[in-house]
């Protein structure tokens, strides 16, 4: 040192540099947000620091809710609510605390749906079966919009829109009590449905056939649809002769819920009759597959219904047990009710400074329920980093879709982020060959027109910031098209009383399936071809979505299934019964096994495998523990539910329903990884052993009631190749069928009378099948009808009456008169089956004569009305022939010649 003059030097020394701590600092923001929607808003926190940060808020929205979750914040709108809004946040390090930050949000108007309201109508009975059903009169809209019907279906007769009123046509001798459904859409292209109740009263029955429905029939569902033994509805005129019975559906596959089924017959003259029989299935309950949560946080599980219960509210019990205990969450044993197919359970889990490792909580849904197999969880409590969930949704202009128009707007895919570690920061990054025009983190955008048509892959990667940092990643497969087609008004090809242009390419379930071709809206269930709303569909476990996989994206089917010239051909098999195409999403846990489950097109052949298209070649499905094929005998069209007890290992020739279980990121996953998705395509196939698939045909036939028939349905099918065909499965939706000596057995339920139908199928014993159906009509013998007669004579003249020529027998037989009796006079039945009619003398009067026919077996009865008049001159001699009759279509004595001649040379030639 030195002071100018003199300089020394100071012995070493040290210098301590104390850190001054800086208060961290979070941004101001200013966000968008949809009329009664959430949004996640990802907090801009610094910390010079690098300490931990904390969040609080200290302002709260005045038309809204925020909460804190890990870094970010959740904010709701009040419901209706649209315009501006604010809170107020800050960032702790432990020591100091920021500024707060003023988080604006502009609340965007929204259309509200209108709100329909179930009806019900009591009206008297009219001659002309027309009802006028005003269902607007209830119903309403928040925003004023004038209310439109759009479309109107019943379950039984036909019902029209006439003047924004519902008109339905009843039929004749139809239920007392039907149920019709409709929607209605508001100025704003909101949709709306309700159901309606018409009671139908004083209807006129008396000389109606009578027909007697079997009795509720209660049955728990097996899964998305349920085959149901119904019984048989019995029928029989107003005279006591049976007749034939129908089911207007004809179909005894039913969904979870209340159903009505309606029989109908009708007699010899025309008169029909309806009777209900009510048929009740009840859901299967299930529960969330087993998941891992992080210690500290709020949590819910969801429980399902697979179908409508038959009434609301369903109450479930459940127990809880498990390693965890009161200290570490606050769930206790309950029960859970559901007012619609879903409920929820919610707990809060407790964090503590304890090092316990993991500890399991354990949800067991008890009772007497319709339990599916998955009516537990396991929720471990875990205090390792928990990766974090993505959730995408893919937008262009309002609308969620994944076909997309070049000429329609920007196109946006969203991802929502959550992670189970509140503490974490999750960062997230974009991958695709496009181009991101977005600077908000948690979304990807760009113009359709200035890319080609085609599908794109866009991924979204999430990291957190734990420990041992995990990541997650999500894709979306957008598929650009050079212009959107225009959706008729007039069409509604899902069935879901929404017409194509209303639902348009929206695709809420995000399976890929547009809105229009897709009723379906559990996540786990897709369609194999969009043609098929209710049956060849295929369901996994619940809680976890299926999309169509990358290769069935813009197929022939619509849905999962793959033709054979969509994808690389395997030399070595040949693929008998359909391949599909699915990417399974969400998973609870990453590496859990999922259980799907789908019918096939043909019935499981002989010497049947198991294929997996991976690494763009075939190879065989991969059987250890946590990968396995089963297979049951199912319904053509329909499986039970994944898990079911019918599932045997294997797969057994003749079954018509094939299940997988694969895990996530085995041997049978194509990507290969354990991420929570499953990539497939995959299907059954038999070795190429270049033979020739057999051919069966369908047959019908007829069969008396009440009796067993052999069918040879193998007369008609045939194998190029000359194999010996087998009969290796078979059903039947009424009554029994067995397969004994390689026919079809069928016996026919008592009293039965109507159409049953076979399904079943052949093989050739080399790897080919076929499968075909048998159209069976069950007859009995039908009574005769007998019409009213008149004539004339007067009280001097005996007449010849021939009553059997307005007579008729439905099936052809010879009919007789059986007996005849007179208010006035006499009669006699000839030999001839003619009536000799003797008035009696002295008077004017009118004689009605009654008369029974049979055609040997039914009878029926008619009148004869004489009208007899005093005579004034001596009477004629005996007639020695029958006299015309007048009734309706009066007949002359030479066609009475010709009518009798045609009937003894049709006993003649009689069998």
């Amino acid at each position: 040192m030195s002071d100018g003059v003199l300089s020394a030097s100071l012995p070493a020394f040290n210098i301590e540099v104390l850190n001054v701590n800086e208060a961290p600092v979070v941004e101001d923001q200013n966000v968008n947000v949809d009329e009664d929607s959430s949004l996640t808003i990802s907090l801009n926190a610094k910390d010079a620091d690098n300490d931990e940060l904390t969040f609080e808020v200290t302002s709260e929205p005045l038309f809204g809710q925020v909460s804190v979750v890990g870094s970010s914040v959740v904010y709701t709108p009040s419901v209706d609510y649209f315009g501006s809004d604010q809170f107020s946040v800050i960032a702790d390090d432990g020591e100091l605390a920021s500024q707060p930050a003023v988080i604006i949000i502009d609340i965007k108007p929204v259309n509200d749906a209108p709100i329909a309201v179930d009806d019900v109508f009591t009206q008297t009975y009219s001659e002309t079966m027309l009802y006028t059903l005003d269902v607007l009169a209830n119903d309403s809209d928040v925003d004023g919009d004038v209310l439109r019907v759009m479309a109107v279906s019943s379950d039984i007769g036909s019902v029209n829109i006439v003047d924004n009123q519902l008109v339905y046509q009843a039929m004749q001798g139809g239920p007392e009590q039907v149920n019709l459904s409709y929607t209605l859409v508001d100025q704003g292209d909101e949709v709306a449905k309700a159901n309606v109740v018409l009671t139908i009263t004083d209807q006129e029955t008396e000389q109606l056939p009578i027909i007697n429905a079997p009795d509720t029939i209660n049955v728990d569902a097996r899964g998305l649809y349920t085959k149901v033994n119904i019984g048989v509805a019995t029928a029989e005129d107003i005279d006591g002769n049976p007749l034939a019975v129908s089911l207007i559906n004809s179909s005894v596959v039913f969904k979870p819920g209340k159903h009505n089924v309606y029989w109908y017959t009708e007699d010899s003259e025309g008169r029909s009759r309806v009777a209900t029989q009510v048929v009740n299935v009840n859901p299967l309950v299930s529960i969330d597959k087993n998941t891992t949560i992080a210690e500290g946080g709020e949590y819910t599980t969801a429980l399902y219904l697979n179908g409508d219960a038959v009434s609301y509210p369903v109450i479930v019990d459940y127990v809880v047990s498990g390693s965890a205990d009161g200290n570490d969450h606050d769930l206790i044993t309950g029960q859970v009710t559901f007012e619609s197919r879903r409920a929820f359970i919610s707990f809060t889990s407790f964090e503590d400074s304890e090092i316990e490792g993991d500890e399991t909580l354990v949800i067991s849904l008890v009772g007497d329920k319709n339990f599916a197999e998955n009516s537990v969880q396991t929720i471990t409590i875990s205090e390792a980093n928990i990766a974090p969930t993505v959730k995408l949704v893919t937008m262009q202009g309002e609308q969620m879709q994944a076909i997309v128009g070049k000429q329609n707007g920007e196109v946006l895919i969203k991802a929502n982020v959550t992670d189970a570690n509140p503490l974490d920061v999750v960062t997230l990054t974009w991958q695709s060959e496009l181009i991101n025009t977005s600077s908000d983190e948690h979304m990807f955008s760009f113009d359709p027109s200035v890319v080609s048509a085609g599908i794109y892959k866009i991924s979204a990667i999430a990291t957190d910031n734990g420990g041992t940092p995990l990541s997650t990643e999500r894709s979306a497969y957008i598929e650009v098209r050079e212009e959107l087609t225009q959706l008729d008004e007039q069409i509604d090809s899902d069935g879901d009383l929404i017409s194509d242009a209303q639902e348009g390419y929206r695709d809420s379930d995000s399976d890929g399936i547009p809105d229009y071709l897709d009723a379906i809206v559990d996540c786990n269930v897709i369609q194999q071809h969009v043609e098929h709303q209710r049956n060849f569909l295929v369901e996994g476990e619940v809680g976890v979505c299926i999309r169509k996989g990358l290769t069935a994206v813009n197929n022939q089917s619509g849905g999962v299934l793959l033709f054979s010239d969509e994808l690389i051909a395997d030399d070595d098999a040949v693929y008998r019964g359909g391949v599909i195409d699915f990417i399974v999403e969400g998973l609870k846990e990453s590496g859990q096994s999922y259980q799907l489950v789908f019918p096939q097109n043909e019935a499981v052949p002989e010497n049947a495998i198991y294929r997996k298209f991976i690494n763009n070649q075939w190879q065989d499905f991969v059987i250890d523990d946590y990968n396995q094929v089963h297979t049951t005998l199912g319904e053509f069209g329909y499986c039970p539910a994944p898990g079911d007890s019918s599932w045997t290992p294997g797969l057994t020739a003749g079954h018509w329903c094939v299940q997988i279980t694969i895990q996530d990121g085995g041997a049978n996953d194509a990507d290969g990884q354990a991420n929570g998705t499953i990539i497939d395509p995959s299907g059954v196939a038999v070795m190429n052993m270049q033979n020739t698939q057999p051919i069966a045909e369908s047959d019908a036939v007829a069969m008396p009631w009440n009796s067993t028939l052999a069918i040879d349905v193998l007369a008609n099918d045939s194998d190029e190749d000359g194999d010996t065909l087998t009969i290796n499965s078979v059903a039947v939706d009424f009554g029994i069928i067995n397969i004994e000596s390689n026919q079809l057995h069928y016996t026919a339920p008592i009293d039965f009378l109507g159409t049953a139908t076979i399904q079943y199928s052949i093989s050739d014993g080399q790897g080919g099948s076929a499968n075909s159906m048998v159209t069976v009509t069950v007859n009995t013998n039908f009574a005769p009808s007998a019409k009213n007669d008149s004539a004339e004579t007067d009280d001097k003249t005996a007449i010849n009456i021939a009553v059997l020529v307005n007579d008729s027998d439905p099936d052809g037989d010879a009919l007789t008169v059986t007996s005849a009796i007179v208010d006035s006079g006499s009669v006699v039945i000839n030999a001839d089956n003619t009536l000799t009619f003797t008035p009696q003398e002295g008077s004017a009067t009118t004689a009605t004569i009654e008369y029974a026919i049979s055609d040997g077996r039914y009878t029926a009865s008619a009148k004869v009305t004489v009208t007899v008049t005093k005579a004034q001159n001596p009477p004629p001699p005996e007639p020695s022939e029958p006299v015309s009759k007048k009734s309706s279509g009066a007949f002359t004595f030479a066609l009475l010649l010709l009518l009798i001649s045609t009937a003894t040379m049709r006993r003649r030639f009689k069998y």
